[in-house]
């Protein structure tokens, strides 16, 4: 946040992770989406934006006079999770997807974590702020990611392969 704006934007900063995290659940619903478009079937699709919508008009209109800028980004989330969750149901009768939510709930939570360090590290002068950001962020992220057995073997050997043919 220091990047781009003055310290007067720094308690913003808590949205940050609950937006990104929103946003990580929104993008599970690009894996159900077109199918009711291959179906044939938009008005699914458009059932499901308005239901998003309303969630997230009633939530915004009861909670953010009383509990300001997170509550908005509370109600981002909560509407992201009913978009994604009314598109995986109403396609997943006719094109089952298996969704490996074992592994979105490490992955989510090695992004939360990650995200609260970089929330708490932020306050850090800014050159040595950035160099958190740039190299000890996604190092973190890569081991919490291996710390709850994230990776399958594949994708073990193809991150050891690119890392020695860094080092060569």
């Amino acid at each position: 946040i220091m990047v781009f704006s003055t310290p007067d934007y720094m308690p913003s900063r808590a949205v940050i992770p609950i937006v990104a995290g929103a946003y990580t659940i929104n993008q599970m619903f690009t894996f159900t989406g077109p199918v009711a478009v291959l179906q044939k079937r938009p008005l699914r699709l458009t059932c499901v934006f308005l239901a998003v919508a309303t969630v997230n008009l009633v939530l915004n209109l009861f909670l953010i006079p009383k509990y300001g800028y997170m509550a908005a980004a509370w109600n981002t989330m909560a509407a992201m999770v009913v978009n994604t969750g009314l598109g995986y149901w109403l396609t997943a009768r006719a094109y089952p997807v298996r969704l490996e939510f074992e592994r979105f709930i490490k992955g989510g939570a090695a992004a939360v974590l990650t995200g609260v360090a970089g929330w708490y590290l932020s306050i850090t002068p800014p050159a040595l702020g950035l160099a958190v950001n740039a190299i000890g962020l996604p190092c973190l992220l890569v081991g919490l990611l291996a710390a709850m057995r994230f990776f399958t073997p594949a994708e073990k050997a193809w991150g050891a392969e690119k890392l020695r043919s860094i080092s060569r």
